[in-house]
């Protein structure tokens, strides 16, 4: 089973989330599990989703808070795929179309 964290912080949320937790109910193809990762419910969330309660410092950036949670993902699942609040599955997908690395050139070319 694949563990799918979607992380949420503190911001002036929207629906976003919601569209994008349908999308993965719509077209994922395998067992997973959707956990929601923040310091903030929404009312809607059900007994399909897994929600972790993490407190954010108001204080923290953005990234910090993310970085809290990223941390918790690690301790808690040895695999897990993060994707965001904003990243909708529009077509059918399986966890092998997420692992398989796509990339348009050689990274060995990349100059830095």
């Amino acid at each position: 089973m694949e563990n799918v964290v979607i992380p949420l912080v503190k911001s002036k949320w929207g629906n976003e989330i919601l569209y994008s937790v349908r999308s993965w109910f719509k077209n994922f193809e395998g067992d997973f599990q959707l956990n929601i990762v923040g310091n903030y419910k929404p009312k809607w969330i059900n007994g399909n989703i897994n929600f972790k309660y993490i407190d954010q410092d108001d204080s923290n950036t953005t990234e910090e808070n993310l970085s809290l949670i990223r941390e918790w993902c690690i301790n808690e699942f040895d695999e897990f795929i993060w994707t965001n609040d904003d990243i909708y599955l529009l077509n059918p997908i399986n966890s092998s179309d997420i692992r398989k690395p796509l990339y348009l050139q050689d990274i060995s070319a990349v100059k830095s």
